[in-house]
């Protein structure tokens, strides 16, 4: 629960369930691979908390990436809130591996060494390279894109970057809808799930979230 100005509210933070691309290792950032069946599983417990807590939203925020929108969709329609619409943002997006993506962790670490990749991946300081025009997931590629508020779509991010562009959505439309005594849920990808985590609390070191592990399907 939060207090706010409008009184007691949820702020309810979900992890998707894992991708098909999670379960090859693949880095996923802002390509589009559905859930996997594990994921799927994932989802469905994520759906017994909520609703053995009876856990109600007014609002559901997600990202613009199937993993994320499939995982909201189960949760409304296994939680009897299928009435609520689901707001996608690009905000929300998981963050940008540029040339990266869709690759897989054995083979970046073969072409750029174990501490190089885990330094771009998982400490999140600096940005990884960024995705030729030719790259079959450069931004350019991304369906959602042309339709996203989120302009330019990024190519390659750090964690402050998805830091900065989760705090845009939060300042411009949830903590308003909160502050007004909305319950949300907000269905994420690691790093925007870190993100909203640093809003919440800022005193937290950012090295030390970035490299924090979330678990997928576990509400909080």
């Amino acid at each position: 629960f939060l207090a706010m100005a409008g009184g007691f509210c949820n702020l309810v933070l979900l992890r998707h369930g894992d991708s098909e691309w999670d379960d090859l290792d693949r880095f996923s950032g802002c390509a589009n691979p559905s859930l996997s069946k594990r994921g799927q599983t994932q989802v469905e417990m994520a759906t017994k908390l909520l609703k053995d807590h009876s856990v109600l939203v007014d609002r559901i925020y997600t990202s613009c990436l199937k993993r994320a929108i499939q995982t909201a969709n189960k949760v409304l329609d296994h939680t009897n809130q299928d009435h609520l619409e689901v707001v996608r943002s690009a905000h929300l997006n998981e963050r940008s591996l540029g040339a990266l993506t869709g690759m897989e962790r054995s083979h970046a670490e073969q072409l750029h060494g174990v501490k190089q990749t885990y330094e771009w991946t998982c400490q999140g300081e600096a940005r990884p390279p960024l995705a030729e025009n030719s790259h079959p997931y450069h931004p350019s590629q991304h369906g959602w894109a042309k339709d996203s508020r989120l302009q330019p779509i990024p190519n390659s991010e750090c964690f402050e970057d998805v830091r900065i562009r989760v705090r845009e959505l939060w300042n411009s439309e949830l903590r308003p809808a909160l502050q007004e005594g909305q319950s949300i849920l907000l269905v994420l990808h690691d790093a925007s799930f870190k993100a909203i985590v640093k809003q919440l609390l800022p005193q937290l070191d950012s090295a030390i979230l970035a490299c924090a592990r979330v678990p997928a399907g576990l509400p909080l």
